[in-house]
Order: structure tokens, then sequence, then C-alpha cells
């Protein structure tokens, strides 16, 4: 049971379903302009996140630091370590994954924005590795548009791009995962609306202060709950996801400049 967990969880789903911040998780891994880059390659800002946290109870912990740089007032850069390992004291399978993510992106004009991640995966079983990935992501972002008292933001793109697996007999290629998304900012409040993979997904936010925000969101029709707490540049994310194998919670930490 162990091994099917880490195999469908694990991988290219690090950044799919697994991977990311509180934040990310909260809103059902949709994407705002204000998401990591693990979850929206166009994104443009400067911040350090880092996390960890035991995924379904099962012994197995995923742990993450990301960091992204601005570079003059069009171009960003980022870079994320994020890794998978089993540390369960009695049933221990002694496997693991890392994840190498490198992301650059740029502002075309005011409006629209590009984003290309490229991915570096390890996986390891008995501290032995047992194969390697590569992949990229594209992400193509556009707006906002100011519709009365609400903006809204266009968001396309794919992870998978060129992907494959290799192990020592045999070569895995990941499906090519499109989507498309919508964001409509007014006042405090923020929709997400995503389809990834013929699947719907949903987050919504709400800052009823400016150190609080509050959040939820669907994923595989299961939902995630969250909050936020921020001050000064430094914030806070706690998040709680009831998805279909088990219950995840996940608290991140990290700072903007």
């Amino acid at each position: 049971m162990l091994f099917i967990i880490l195999f469908s969880a694990g991988g290219y789903a690090f950044q799919e379903d697994i991977g990311g911040s509180a934040k990310d998780m909260a809103l059902g891994f949709t994407s705002n302009a204000n998401s990591s880059f693990l979850t929206n390659p166009s994104s443009m800002r400067s911040s350090m996140e880092f996390g960890r946290s035991e995924l379904f109870a099962s012994g197995v912990f995923y742990s993450f630091l990301t960091s992204e740089f601005l570079l003059g007032h069009n171009f960003r850069l980022g870079v994320a370590l994020e890794t998978i390992s089993d540390q369960d004291l009695i049933d221990n399978s002694h496997y693991g994954q890392k994840l190498l993510t490198v992301g650059m992106s740029c502002k075309l004009n005011k409006m629209a924005q590009l984003g290309v991640n490229i991915r570096k995966e390890t996986l390891q079983l008995l501290e032995e590795e047992i194969g390697t990935g590569l992949a990229c992501d594209f992400d193509f972002a556009v707006g906002p548009w100011k519709i009365k008292d609400r903006y809204l933001t266009t968001r396309i793109g794919a992870q998978n791009i060129a992907a494959s697996r290799v192990y020592k007999n045999r070569t895995e290629i990941p499906e090519l995962s499109p989507y498309a998304s919508l964001n409509i900012n007014k006042n405090a409040m923020s929709y997400t609306l995503e389809l990834k993979n013929e699947e719907f997904r949903m987050g919504v936010e709400y800052k009823p202060l400016n150190s609080l925000v509050l959040r939820t969101g669907i994923i595989e029709g299961q939902p995630t709950f969250g909050f936020g707490f921020g001050k000064g540049n430094w914030h806070v994310d706690c998040a709680y996801w009831i998805a279909r194998v088990g219950a995840v919670y996940r608290i991140t930490t990290g700072f903007l400049w």
C-alpha cells in the first residue's frame, strides 16, 4: 500500500497534487498572480518559502524550499528543491525522490506574462539511484482586465512538456497536462476557476484583515481549507486537504522582499 501511495503521489505529481505551499493546497492547487512559480510559472515576485508535511499519515514526508528573484522589472528567476522521503520507523520502504526546478518568467507588456519551468527529478531506493526524470512546464497569462469593479486574469499552460522518466530497464513518458484558468478579483475576494486534464478545480480567497487571509478550494471533488497570517514581509500559511487516500495538512512560512 505504501508503494502505491508513493508512486501515485510522487514524481510529476509533485506539482499537480502534492507539491507546493500551504496556500497552493488551500486553494485546490489552482494558481493566481501571487502563487509560487511551482504552480504558476509566469508569476512575477521576489520571495522565499519553505515547508514540510507528512503525506496521508503514511510516514512519508514532503519538504520544499523555493526562492524567487526579480531581475529588473520584467524578469524573474525561480529555483526550488522538493523532496519526498519515507521516514516510517516500522514499515520503511527506503524510497525517496528529489526534484530540482528552475523557472524563468518575463513580462511581455503590461498585460501579458510568459513563464517556463525546467524540472530534473531523481528517484532513490535504499540510497541507490533507480531513475531520473526531466520535464518542462509552460504558462501564459493575460490580464488583469478591469470590468466594472472586477479584475480578470486568464491563463493557459501545460505541464510535462517533453517529459520522460528513465529507469535502468525502461523509459516512461508522462502524459501532457494542459490547463486553463480564470482568476477574478473583487475587493477582498479572489476566485480562481481552473480546468486541468478535464478536471475542474476551484479556489476562493477572502481577506477580512490586512494580516489575515481565509482560503478554501476543491480538487478531485474533495475540499481544501486554509488560512494565512502575515506581518510585514513575513507570512505563515496553513492548509488541510481531505484527499481520497487520506487527509493531508501543510504549514509553510516565507517572506517577500
